[in-house]
């Protein structure tokens, strides 16, 4: 048995280790309701609300930057596209991961703390 095996079959055989998070929107499906080990994002979408920000310019001034039009991004919510544009944003320097991070974690505070609260819960 290897370290990554040792290691993996630590955290992964005992399900109590693991949890699953989902966008915000699976919240009020009856599948995942009542279940403990299911934690929800406080974004509906997280890389729609990230383009949205963006169009929105509400994330600096992007007016040269036409996203939709440079990375194709159509307008159908939870889109691949819009995680490539996003990938795209951080490989090109338009903004870091941790600046993205940040700013979408300021527009929802309360929600994200509570977010936080929940997972270190589980992991303690």
């Amino acid at each position: 048995m290897t370290l990554y095996e040792l290691d993996y079959n630590l955290i992964f055989e005992d399900k109590n280790n693991v949890c699953t998070v989902l966008d915000g929107d699976k919240k009020e499906k009856t599948t995942y309701k009542d279940k403990v080990d299911i934690f929800f994002s406080p974004f509906v979408d997280i890389e729609d609300y990230v383009l949205e920000c963006f169009s929105n310019k509400e994330f600096g001034d992007f007016s040269k930057v036409d996203l939709k039009k440079k990375y194709n991004i159509q307008n159908k919510p939870g889109s691949n596209k819009y995680s490539k544009a996003i990938y795209n944003m951080i490989k090109k320097n338009i903004k870091t991961e941790t600046e993205i991070f940040e700013f979408i974690s300021s527009k929802k505070e309360e929600e994200v703390e509570t977010f936080k609260n929940q997972l270190l819960a589980f992991l303690n």
